[in-house]
């Protein structure tokens, strides 16, 4: 269903939305603008704009901020009577991948180990003792939302994988060393886990984003026609659903509002603050544009004129024919909450003949489904006003004048709609 509202201001033209000026009648009634009645609300639309947040200054903060070396301990006492050096290391560049709606970090690490008998050390006689070597991979897990005022918030799981477990011999034994490389490298996640969030914070870009998409939503926009706007009035700002991505961490700031043109001078581009997010709204899914469309007066007077020119009936008056009674012509404006309706007329008679234009006002009504504006519920301006001819009841005659008019001051805007939407879908 189509949403119109109905107002007309003080012009030459007659709007469903819009503002002109007009000038003093030379008769008739007081000219000016009607007055706006209670209009409904302009359709609403779902505006969006993308944003896309780099994860290449996240990766090198992040790079940073791992040390080089995770895990150093020298003469771990371990089973078998031996003491363990070892060594946990980053071994190469870390990757980031999209794991669903969160970021995964990859940090591959290497371990070197070294075992020897812990007799033999104490009499300074240990040797190079027994190497081993190992691998695995840390992963990072980083779960990313939005809080009310806009920040990236993010909550860092952070676990490792052995890959390639070491095992050191000494004698007969083949001793599994990952158990105290274990031990050593628990302690470090949870710390781990909080730089980690702590360079996310740091490297948060989205309010500034964010702010900056505002600021673009409410920017009017020139369009094709000539003093022309698309401009969008905002009543609920949100954000979708994060979406990580091999490089960026992507989603989509929304509005709901208003979305019409506007004609004349370029609207005021001065954003109001920006709100707090909102949950998304349940709306139909669609693009509502609120167009303005213009009934000028002087049309409205020229289609007036065709709907009663040339029309003539019977002077009735107590069941005899006095007369006839025809119109030549209409003239419309506004008129505080009303339209003023003057009708030329010419009523003649076997005896006498007159003319004179009568002034009556009408109140202006919307209605949508037909796509049409009628002007109803006529009443007279004079009230004294009758035939300059005696014998004629002037009320009598204001009745059948009246019943003329019932249902002829119609005009339709169908044709205006259909050149908006093709100027709308051009643009």
């Amino acid at each position: 269903m189509a949403l119109y509202t109905l107002v007309v201001f003080s012009s030459p033209l007659l709007f469903l939305m819009g503002c002109f000026s007009w000038s003093e009648p030379v008769q008739g009634p007081p000219r000016g603008a009607l007055l706006e009645q209670a209009p409904e609300d302009d359709a609403q639309s779902v505006v969006s704009v993308p944003i896309s947040l780099s994860l290449a200054e996240l990766g090198e903060a992040i790079d940073k901020q791992l040390p080089p070396v995770l895990v150093q301990e020298t003469g771990k006492p371990i089973k078998n009577n031996l003491l363990l050096d070892l060594t946990v290391r980053r071994r190469g560049a870390l990757t980031m991948q999209p794991a669903g709606r969160k970021l995964r970090i990859l940090v591959p690490l290497a371990f070197d180990a070294r075992a020897v008998n812990a007799r033999r050390a104490e009499r300074g006689k240990a040797g190079k003792g027994t190497q081993a070597t190992g691998a695995m991979m840390m992963k990072i897990d980083l779960a990313l939302s939005i809080t009310p005022k806009w920040q990236m918030r993010s909550e860092a799981t952070v676990r490792y994988d052995w890959i390639d477990k070491p095992r050191v011999k000494v004698g007969p034994f083949n001793v599994n060393i990952t158990k105290p490389v274990d031990a050593q490298l628990q302690k470090q996640l949870p710390e781990i886990a909080q730089q980690i969030e702590a360079r996310v914070a740091e490297q948060d870009r989205l309010p500034e984003k964010i702010k900056q998409a505002w600021a673009d939503l409410n920017t009017p926009r020139p369009l094709p026609v000539p003093d022309t706007w698309l401009v969008i009035h905002p009543s609920t700002l949100f954000v979708s659903d994060i979406a990580v991505s091999a490089k960026t961490i992507d989603l989509r700031a929304g509005l709901l509002g208003t979305v019409r043109t506007q004609t004349g001078e370029p609207p005021a581009s001065s954003p109001p603050p920006l709100p707090d997010r909102q949950p998304a709204p349940v709306v139909q899914n669609g693009f509502n544009l609120n167009v303005d469309l213009a009934l000028d007066w002087a049309t409205l007077t020229a289609e007036a004129t065709k709907a009663v020119q040339d029309r003539s009936w019977p002077l009735e008056i107590a069941g005899t024919t006095a007369g006839t009674m025809s119109l030549t012509g209409a003239e419309l404006y506004p008129t505080g909450e009303q339209v003023a309706v003057g009708l030329d007329y010419v009523a003649t008679s076997p005896i006498w003949e007159t003319d004179g234009r009568v002034w009556l006002t009408g109140t202006p009504v919307l209605d949508v489904d037909d796509q049409s504006i009628a002007i109803q519920s006529f009443d007279y301006v004079v009230d004294d006003w009758e035939l300059s001819v005696t014998g004629l009841n002037a009320e009598v005659v204001r009745e059948q004048l009246t019943a003329q008019l019932d249902g002829e001051l119609v005009f339709p805007f169908q044709a205006l709609i259909s050149e908006k939407l093709t100027e709308a879908n051009a643009q």
